[in-house]
């Protein structure tokens, strides 16, 4: 995955590279790396983003900044 392509599926999904190293438990330096282009994103990250970043490409939230994340149920009923 080009760097490019590292910052447009970012980019799409609206994750800065803080919020993804979080979320995929890397140190924020590696996905500055990324970013720049001096290190390799891992063959299953990037295509994990790579579909992440079509869902969201063909499923953008609602217009008019109505979109409320649904919130988990307090249920312990899976």
């Amino acid at each position: 995955m080009s760097p490019e392509r590292f910052r447009a599926c970012l980019l799409v999904i609206g994750w800065s590279g803080q919020g993804f190293a979080k979320k995929i438990g890397v140190d924020e330096r590696q996905v500055r790396r990324w970013t720049a282009g001096t290190g390799n994103v891992p063959p299953r990250i990037a295509e994990w983003l790579e579909q992440v970043a079509a869902f969201f490409d063909a499923n953008p939230p609602p217009a008019g900044g109505t979109y409320k994340p649904r919130q988990p149920s307090q249920s312990s009923e899976i």
